[in-house]
């Protein structure tokens, strides 16, 4: 379905006919937001057709099926975190996880695969497009770094610490967030040792709790274009980990995503961090409030997306789980300044795209 957040109301519900035993997945919307492309994946011997929604006319239309297509017939198509549209006209379409192609309004595929990834020593790099950035990350084993970084044009002659996640105010603004515990008992002899001597399964519990709990703060840093930095700000809250952080449009604001420890069921709020004239916090909604049985948690790797207006919040929020270990979600959207939530969806909603052309998503 599409949601109008200002009109508060649901413009088209189902686009395509409903099927059974189908799994859909959703692009992006293109910059201008009229359009949305989103890939229907049945069983293997059948088509799997890609379908372009448009705002305009407030329908859909088939581009092609996947499987029946001479450059990605072979392969499995989906949309991931490559996914971005080039221009108005065209967007990028993962197969295999490793190559890309554009496809148009037309539903024509380029005949070769647009590489955006390369190979570096022992690092991959990545290369993702947001306006205004345009970011080149190398991932390793060991770290996350920026190979290139550029804004507006302009390549920044400088590699920032932590993860960028959004350019406002004339600042690159990144998040450093305390580093992840390590699960493994071989990798982590303290902690086996601690396991093992537990004579209890409370004790045993609780030395877990007790390691998913930060050990620092999450942190911002703030960058000029020439790579000078302004004193970071900590994220002092005691106990809590920042799982995502993006600017507010509109506002000299970040909307940061907080969990009380690495437990993905532990519980999340939303908070938003003025930057002027230094920076200040101040709570916006408790994520797990009213919700039982080990829900509140805040899905699609603990994203959410932000209006383009700054007015709204929008995540997929896990409910309740079941005795099979099957879970719930509500697709749920916050006001930022009252901090009310209004659903969209209920009970078995799957993916979710909000527009803002301007936003970092993570995938």
């Amino acid at each position: 379905m599409v949601y109008d957040l200002n009109q508060k109301k649901t413009i088209t519900q189902n686009p395509v006919p409903q099927e059974k035993d189908v799994f859909p997945s959703l692009g992006s919307w293109s910059a201008d937001g009229n359009y949305i492309p989103f890939l229907l994946t049945r069983e293997i011997t059948q088509p799997h057709p890609l379908y372009l929604y448009d705002l305009k006319t407030n329908s859909a239309k088939k581009l092609l099926d996947i499987n029946q297509n001479e450059a990605l017939k072979d392969s499995s198509a989906s949309f991931n975190y490559h996914n971005a549209w080039v221009d108005s006209q065209k967007f990028l379409l993962t197969s295999d996880q490793t190559r890309n192609y554009l496809v148009d309004l037309q539903g024509t595929v380029s005949s070769e695969p647009i590489s955006t990834s390369t190979s570096e020593g022992n690092n991959s790099i990545s290369l993702y497009y947001f306006r205004p950035l345009s970011l080149a990350q190398a991932t390793s084993a060991a770290m996350l770094t920026y190979s290139k970084i550029v804004v507006n044009g302009q390549q920044i002659p400088f590699s920032p610490t932590g993860r960028v996640i959004g350019f406002t105010n004339n600042q690159l603004i990144t998040l450093e967030t305390p580093q992840l515990p390590s699960y493994n008992m071989t990798e982590n002899s303290d902690l086996d040792k601690q396991f093992k001597a537990a004579k209890t399964e409370a004790e045993k519990q609780a030395i877990v709790i007790k390691s998913l709990t930060p050990t620092g703060p999450s942190k911002l840093h703030f960058y000029s274009l020439q790579g000078q930095e302004q004193p970071s700000f900590d994220l002092n809250s005691s106990g809590w980990v920042v799982i995502d952080a993006k600017p507010r449009p509109a506002h000299n604001s970040l909307v940061i995503l907080e969990r009380q420890g690495f437990q993905s069921t532990a519980p999340a709020r939303l908070l938003e961090v003025s930057l002027s004239p230094s920076p200040t916090i101040r709570p916006i909604a408790d994520v797990s409030a009213g919700i039982q049985d080990g829900g509140g948690l805040i899905t699609s790797a603990g994203g959410f997306g932000i209006s383009q207006d700054g007015a709204w919040i929008v995540a997929s929020v896990v409910v309740t789980y079941t005795a099979d270990s099957q879970s719930q979600s509500n697709i749920t959207a916050w006001n930022i300044d009252s901090g009310t939530a209004m659903q969209l969806c209920q009970s078995k909603c799957g993916e979710y795209e909000v527009y803002n052309p301007d936003q970092i998503t993570l995938r």
